[in-house]
């Protein structure tokens, strides 16, 4: 597994996916599986010191290891910065990190509420 880097502008919302391999690189199945992303200022803050906090993933289909996360404006209207981030899984209590790395919030331009 690779560290990632995401990048979002502030108050943005984004969709990305996860597609979760096992140490051979083969798709693992993610029947029964709940998936969720969380971003922290610092890796060792608390659950509760989250900027971002845990974000349920969509497993549309299993089969094809593939979560989506979507992140709303609401989620990313935090300081521009970099945040650090992970992805884990879980089933009936067994956790694993599927992916992790570096959350960009880059300062956004226009600052409307009227559209």
């Amino acid at each position: 597994m690779e560290e990632q880097t995401l990048e979002i502008f502030r108050r943005d919302y984004k969709t990305f996916t996860v597609t979760v391999k096992d140490g051979a690189g083969v798709v693992v199945d993610l029947t029964d599986y709940t998936a969720k992303f969380t971003a922290k200022l610092k890796p060792t803050d608390t659950d509760e010191q989250a900027k971002i906090s845990p974000v349920d993933g969509t497993i549309s289909n299993p089969a094809t290891g593939v979560i989506s996360f979507t992140l709303t404006s609401t989620d990313t209207d935090i300081p521009a910065g970099t945040y650090f981030f992970d992805v884990q899984i879980s089933k009936i209590g067994d956790v694993k990190t599927v992916a992790y790395g570096k959350l960009i919030i880059i300062q956004d331009i226009t600052v409307t509420t009227e559209w």
